[in-house]
């Protein structure tokens, strides 16, 4: 788990630095699952989030697909919070 400014930056970490060598190569190491494997989300600034609350936010997305509750990279929503 890991917590970002913005969804942009996590972006740009994910496919234009190195780590997107293994995004691509993430088929020799993962099977392939129907169901979604990250949830993104917003905080209040300062908050840590904890492995409970990823949970829960991993299987709301699961349940209700994406919702200002939880998203993927697929449908961002705006923060809710500040």
């Amino acid at each position: 788990m890991s917590v970002w400014e913005s969804v942009e930056s996590l972006r740009q970490f994910t496919y234009k630095t190195v780590h997107v060598n293994y995004v691509k190569q993430r088929k020799a190491w993962f099977e392939k699952l129907e169901q979604p494997v990250y949830a993104l989300w917003w905080l209040p600034a300062g908050q840590i989030p904890t492995i409970p609350e990823a949970k829960t936010r991993l299987d709301h997305l699961m349940a209700h697909g994406n919702s200002p509750t939880a998203f993927t990279f697929g449908k961002i929503f705006e923060p809710t919070v500040n």
